[in-house]
């Protein structure tokens, strides 16, 4: 509720409000979501929570070690 009361006082300035929810061992795994996120293609995009499942993490961390 938060994040959706932020993203309509601040959408008039141009900006974007959004979250990500996630419990992951290792921040670099969330990069692209957060590239994403922040740039163009993201331009319609406020006020959401984007759940990041632990499975996906965990997969992401699974692959960068040697």
């Amino acid at each position: 509720m938060l994040l959706a009361t932020l993203a309509c006082e601040w959408g008039a300035e141009d900006l974007r409000i959004n979250g990500v929810q996630a419990a992951c061992p290792d921040p670099s795994a969330l990069a692209p979501l957060l590239r994403f996120i922040a740039g163009p293609r993201a331009r319609y995009m406020t006020g959401q929570v984007l759940p990041v499942p632990s499975l996906l993490s965990s997969r992401a961390t699974q692959r960068a070690s040697p």
